[in-house]
């Protein structure tokens, strides 16, 4: 229809479309259908079926394929998809539109990869008030290794990436999966990346992949997209405001959506809520190593404890939470170290070092309990990757000691806004099994991350650090 006219410099544009024709079956020489009902209605690109499926195949200028693609949709209904694939449908970016339950619209920005014949769900992301019957744009960066969407709602926008291997063609898809009634697709856009031409748009990867905020109605409403629902322990189901809830001992709920890299290093992101004295609550961030914390009976306090390979981890760890309250929570798992945080603030950090890589069986993540009296809640789930895997994300908060030697150390604390050095006097543990500091001198070059080095040598590891000049 042409709503837009050059979003970005019109030197970019390497094939449009905006549909102004007369209403017709076909859609013209730039499309070709291979599935479902399509036409040009009212200068737009209509369907009215699912699983539908139209082909643009053009020759984009480059190598390998780098470009950015924007088009204009819209549905009709709550719980419609719309969808782009790129490459031989190796990528699908999936729009979802939402459903009111009296807080107003809450969509999905997803994002698949083919593995085989079936898609897997590498991202999936919260949109709020996306709206059926309101134009939205989507754009998708393919450029440095990178496929990053961003959707645009009004003056906001949700944006999600995924590594990718290079595309294996230059075919771009419009489709649909569920659909009640009508989708629309407008003012279609290819124009050259960044790489091809300087005066034309990029977009950097984001860290953060996965979040939940469940605006959903309550019920039997869990998305079974972004949830395995298929293989759940226990009775778990949407309560009201807006939580996941379960009153089942020893439930489990796994994303559905892994790692996009099939990493182990992720940070896990959400509020729990246990109602009675006992009850426990445990995130996983694989099949057989989770965190668990249970709640007491005021004025007492609670505990962590953190499972490696389903065995306990260290000993358990205080915490001052209560039954009937509810906390935001952090888990950053590298392949050496779990830390947790509680609450957001991080008043308290448990740092667990791993008795070895975390070589994960699986690369997604879940929520789930151990014994609880009653119903308890998790909500505000979210997960995104580590500048383990991005140097522009979070690291793990985290301390360590670098000893040059026995007289001046570096003192590196890697918190959550970077990297940053202290050079002071000399530290060392003073867990007695690390007494023989001295043989264990760790050299870093400038600004190198630091980790939690655990010695395979010592029967223990450094519970906290203390100047040398208290020994």
């Amino acid at each position: 229809m042409g709503r837009r006219r050059c979003p970005s410099s019109c030197g970019c544009i390497l094939k449009g479309d905006n549909f102004n024709r007369v209403n017709s079956s076909d859609l013209g020489v730039s499309w070709t259908v291979e599935s479902g009902v399509w036409e040009i209605l009212d200068n737009e690109l209509h369907v009215t079926s699912s699983d539908a499926s139209v082909l643009l195949v053009y020759n984009i200028a480059g190598s390998p394929l780098e470009y950015v693609m924007q088009v204009d949709m819209k549905a009709g209904d709550q719980g419609d998809q719309l969808w782009v694939k790129l490459g031989e449908e190796q990528y699908k970016i999936q729009v979802e539109w939402g459903y009111d339950n009296g807080d107003g619209f809450e969509g999905r920005l997803r994002m698949w990869e083919a593995v085989g014949t079936t898609w897997q769900l590498y991202g999936s992301r919260g949109i709020l008030n996306l709206k059926p019957g309101q134009w939205n744009t989507l754009y998708i960066f393919v450029g440095d290794g990178w496929i990053t969407a961003r959707l645009d709602i009004g003056a906001t926008s949700t944006t999600l990436s995924l590594q990718r291997d290079d595309l294996a063609s230059d075919e771009i898809r419009l489709g649909t999966d569920t659909l009640a009634n009508n989708g629309y697709f407008d003012d279609f856009e290819l124009q050259q990346h960044f790489n091809q031409n300087a005066d034309c748009p990029k977009l950097p990867p984001v860290c953060r992949y996965f979040d939940y905020p469940i605006n959903l109605p309550a019920g039997d409403n869990i998305d079974t997209d972004d949830w395995d629902v298929a293989n759940e322990i226990g009775v778990w189901d949407v309560a009201t405001p807006n939580r996941l809830a379960v009153s089942t001992d020893d439930a489990e709920l796994k994303c559905s959506c892994g790692h996009p890299e099939s990493s182990n290093q992720l940070k896990i992101r959400a509020r729990l809520h246990g109602e009675n004295d006992g009850d426990v609550l445990k995130i996983f961030f694989n099949d057989t190593d989770w965190v668990e914390y249970e709640w007491t009976t005021p004025p007492g306090d609670g505990e962590i404890r953190v499972y490696i390979g389903g065995a306990q981890s260290g000993a358990s760890e205080a915490i001052f939470f209560n039954a009937g309250e509810s906390f935001v929570t952090t888990v950053c798992v590298t392949n050496e170290i779990v830390t947790v945080c509680v609450p957001e603030s991080c008043g308290t950090i448990v740092t667990r070092p791993t008795t070895s890589d975390l070589a994960p069986t699986s690369s997604v993540f879940g929520i789930g309990t151990g014994d609880i009296s009653g119903e308890v809640y998790f909500d505000l789930i979210s997960a995104q990757r580590t500048y383990e895997d991005l140097n522009t994300c979070d690291p793990c908060r985290m301390q360590c000691t670098v000893c040059v030697d026995e007289h001046q150390a570096y003192y590196v604390l890697l918190s959550f806004t970077g990297l940053v050095n202290f050079a002071g006097p000399a530290y060392k543990c003073y867990n007695s099994d690390c007494e023989d500091w001295n043989d264990r001198v760790i050299l870093l070059e400038a600004n190198e991350p630091c980790h939690w080095y655990y010695e395979e040598t010592l029967t223990g590891w450094c519970d906290g650090l203390v100047p040398l000049s208290d020994q």
